[in-house]
């Protein structure tokens, strides 16, 4: 097999993984509470990836990062990670999950917006004409096609996971400036989510850190060690070996494929809503996407989401 297939074979197994992703954390979480299964799925999210920084002879490069670099992970770690999964697993504990997991592939719109701020640059008019198109998609999804059935209190869940996307983009942007070791600065990402989510179990969660039972065990691991360990390294693969505008696009299958499995696990109903309010997002993501802001390209550290921030990284002007 040469590296152009092999790199294909590597985003088809990574978009296969993270389109699991929702209803995998949805199946948890009527095991255990969400913070908890935050708490476990970064524990084997940090021991994963502690392990590839060995395994690819990283080991002094990971521990060489000063107290600057330390606190940029950091700030990473809680806006990428856990700020984004905080609002993210809640909308899913209260929101059917194709509303949530559709909704919050809002972030790279978001990721456009914030490098616009950051960048000091104005949107442009394709910028604010995809992020209206994909509000109204977003719109599309939480009303059912209905807008008489719009209420604050079925919109709580599709605010939770916008507000998880404006935290992802947030997140990309700032990163946009750095150029870590890709591994590292993901294992280090991890490390700070881990810290953050102990203090949050031992005040939010009255019974304490509670043992999984061996079936949610696997799906902990599952989500730790192949969603976000190795399908993000199979992704960095993908792109080092591949044509990145290919591998890029070809990510768009994801939130679809995601629909698959959460009609087959949950089993479910997928309404057409829920596709059409998906079809006008992307519209507006491709539209956004021809923008004259520069977004960012591969992220340094974060937990996966549906899409990678390089899929919205542009062929050209």
């Amino acid at each position: 097999m040469d590296r152009e297939t092999s790199a294909y074979v590597a985003v088809l197994a990574t978009i296969t993984v993270w389109s699991t992703a929702a209803a995998a954390v949805k199946l948890l979480m009527s095991d255990l509470p969400s913070y908890l299964v935050m708490f476990y799925v970064a524990l084997f999210a940090v021991a994963g990836n502690l392990a590839l920084v060995v395994l690819t002879g990283r080991t002094q490069r990971f521990l060489s990062y000063g107290r600057d670099d330390l606190s940029v992970f950091a700030l990473m770690g809680l806006l990428g990670s856990y700020g984004y999964c905080m609002l993210y697993y809640n909308a899913l504990d209260i929101a059917p999950v194709v509303v949530v997991s559709l909704v919050q592939y809002l972030w790279p719109i978001m990721t456009v917006l914030w490098t616009a701020i950051l960048l000091k640059e104005r949107p442009g008019r394709r910028a604010v004409t995809g992020l209206a198109m994909s509000l109204a998609g977003v719109m599309v999804i939480a009303t059912g096609g209905d807008l008489s059935a719009l209420s604050l209190e079925r919109f709580t869940g599709p605010l939770m996971a916008a507000a998880a996307a404006v935290c992802y983009g947030l997140f990309s942007a700032i990163g946009k400036r750095r150029d870590d070791d890709k591994v590292c600065a993901m294992a280090w990402s991890f490390i700070f989510y881990l810290s953050f989510t102990v203090p949050t179990v031992l005040v939010l969660v009255p019974e304490g850190f509670l043992l999984p039972g061996s079936s949610t065990l696997l799906g902990l691991a599952w989500m730790g060690v192949a969603c976000y360990a190795i399908g993000y390294s199979l992704w960095l693969y993908a792109l080092s070996n591949g044509d990145t505008a290919s591998m890029s696009n070809m990510t768009f299958l994801t939130p679809f494929l995601s629909l698959v499995w959460i009609r087959l696990l949950l089993n479910e109903p997928i309404p057409p809503s829920a596709v059409t309010g998906l079809i006008v997002i992307i519209a507006g993501i491709l539209v956004t996407r021809s923008s004259r802001v520069t977004i960012p390209d591969v992220p340094s550290s974060r937990m996966p989401s549906p899409v990678p921030a390089a899929a919205m990284a542009r062929d050209g002007d």
